[in-house]
């Protein structure tokens, strides 16, 4: 039987408190399904109903939530994020079609980012690499997206411009904008995609202009083949970058 595309069942995978549940309930609230973002600290989460999970603060199990975004049917699978319950994580790996890969702005790439970021590399899982976050002290979204290139994959591409000069109020903005478009953050995208597809290699040599809506084509192409992940920022505790990701 063919497979409904208008179902999606997306991984939410991270690090232990990168921020996974918290973007979960910002999903939930921005598709309309709660009425207020649960939270960790108070237990109030709708994917924490283990009451250690309650009282500690993290998840333990993974939980799976629904909801509907542009009449597309998601089921969102929040995972846990401590070592100790990662067998947790690999079993929600075979039911996956995508997965968001959470890494904080301050701590940046940890042991387990880099765990599971393998395993959805083996399997060519499309992955949106979520630096998440950035409001917080110590946050460099620079230095992260440099260890995620180091760490993780030099295939990662940043399809945002981050601002942080004001921490209390960080600005996020798609790079597929006029203001952008002879800058580097396009120039380097077009050069990671002709080094991944021959037309875009061709046209690139050959000094033919390139629309946004050619490169956004082979973005998507080359993202559902696991060969780019698209680099995103956001804020999930103040809603900053959720609408963004959806």
């Amino acid at each position: 039987m063919e497979k409904d595309t208008k179902v999606k069942n997306i991984g939410i995978l991270a690090h232990v408190d990168a921020g996974k549940t918290t973007l979960t309930e910002q999903l939930l609230y921005e598709a309309g399904i709660v009425k207020k973002p649960g939270s960790v600290d108070k237990g109030t989460a709708s994917t924490d109903s283990l009451e250690v999970e309650k009282q500690r603060g993290i998840s333990v199990k993974t939980s799976e939530v629904n909801l509907m975004w542009k009449d597309v049917n998601i089921n969102l699978i929040d995972t846990p994020g401590h070592v100790d319950f990662s067998g947790e994580v690999q079993r929600a790996l075979r039911v996956l079609d995508g997965a968001v890969l959470l890494v904080s702005a301050a701590e940046g790439v940890e042991p387990q980012t880099e765990v599971y970021f393998n395993a959805l590399k083996a399997m060519k899982l499309p992955t949106i690499i979520l630096i998440n976050k950035i409001d917080r002290i110590g946050a460099d979204g620079k230095r992260v997206l440099g260890e995620v290139h180091n760490s993780l994959t030099p295939a990662a591409i940043p399809l945002q411009v981050c601002d942080l000069n004001d921490p209390e109020n960080p600005q996020i903005e798609l790079i597929f904008h006029e203001k952008y478009k002879d800058s580097t953050y396009i120039e380097n995208l077009i050069e990671s995609l002709a080094e991944k597809d021959d037309e875009v290699l061709c046209k690139y040599l050959d000094g033919e202009g390139l629309s946004y809506e050619f490169i956004k084509d082979k973005l998507s192409y080359l993202i559902a083949k696991g060969e780019i992940y698209p680099v995103i920022y956001g804020a999930t505790l103040k809603g900053i970058g959720v609408t963004e990701l959806l």
